[in-house]
């Protein structure tokens, strides 16, 4: 398996303007403060030209040698047996948005899915009413019912440098940050009837993430500075990410769809109650000022990555 530095756009133009600043520092320095320092007669322009010019042939006749002789020696890649790419942390955003603007399917497992409360939910919505097609949108997220794997998930996370000079975490607020991701998906479905959400709880959880599309696997740490892996859907890795979501699934505690779920301008804290009886997800433990919580950040949630 190889994986790949990605070479952006703005990588290649940094390095062509460096190199052009680099060529005309060196004939300065050559031509006019070489000249000065040694106190010799400065060359005149007909001898500029013609030592630049016999130097650029020289620099074209090496480059396209070694070139030629790079390109002979370098096998051509079989994209098919090498379908994994590293992505830079910074396009990150881009990969995520056109993965998501060709797919009929967005399937998460991770933690609590805060990204796709913000931006995957709105931006699927806006693109099965754009189309008139389904969307099937599955979450694999930690169970709120489950006290113990959210105190672990809370402690991890105030160890993270992404968590230094925030909110500090804790049981609470992770089972307030999920229920406000279930709150949101049905929401969504409701408001968007091409839109099928599924959600499979789980009493784990992993330090990667998982975002899939159609064509696409990404896989993702928490940390937005990390890098990320790339998967398309033609290759062997793409297969057993989505195997091993479907074999997660199976073994999750699978919420029911038939719920009477509102859209979210219209959510409020009864209503939400009201869906959690139905999801049979127990509020145990947290105040009325919790609930108030949970349906503000449904209704208006943030982008953690900004």
């Amino acid at each position: 398996m190889t994986l790949e530095i990605p070479r952006p756009k703005y990588a290649r133009r940094v390095f062509y303007f460096t190199t052009m600043g680099v060529c005309v520092l060196l004939v300065i320095v050559q031509f006019v403060i070489v000249p000065l320092a040694s106190s010799a007669r400065p060359p005149s322009a007909a001898a500029v030209a013609g030592s630049l010019s016999g130097a650029l042939f020289t620099s074209i006749v090496s480059g396209v040698v070694i070139a030629t002789i790079l390109l002979w020696l370098t096998p051509e890649k079989d994209e098919k047996n090498q379908p994994i790419e590293v992505i830079a942390a910074y396009e990150r955003k881009e990969v995520h948005e056109r993965s998501r603007s060709d797919t009929n399917i967005w399937w998460y497992v991770g933690a609590i899915g805060r990204y796709n409360r913000a931006i995957a939910f709105p931006d699927l919505a806006r693109r099965a009413r754009l189309e008139n097609a389904s969307k099937n949108i599955v979450l694999l997220l930690i169970d709120p019912d489950n006290i113990d794997t959210c105190e672990r998930y809370a402690r991890w996370r105030n160890g993270l440098r992404s968590t230094s000079g925030s909110e500090g975490w804790d049981a609470t607020r992770v089972r307030r940050e999920l229920l406000a991701t279930i709150l949101c998906a049905y929401s969504w479905s409701a408001q968007e009837s091409f839109l099928e959400i599924t959600v499979g709880l789980k009493n784990e959880w992993s330090l990667l993430r998982v975002d899939m599309s159609s064509r696409l696997a990404i896989v993702t740490a928490e940390d937005a500075q990390y890098p990320a892996l790339k998967c398309r859907s033609d290759g062997f890795y793409y297969n057993i990410l989505r195997e091993d979501f479907r074999l997660g699934l199976a073994q999750a505690r699978q919420l029911p769809k038939s719920v009477a779920a509102v859209p979210l301008k219209e959510l409020n804290s009864e209503n939400a109650q009201k869906i959690f009886g139905e999801l049979s997800l127990r509020l145990d433990g947290l105040s009325p000022s919790d609930v108030g919580e949970i349906v503000r950040i449904a209704k208006k949630p943030e982008n953690p990555y900004g």
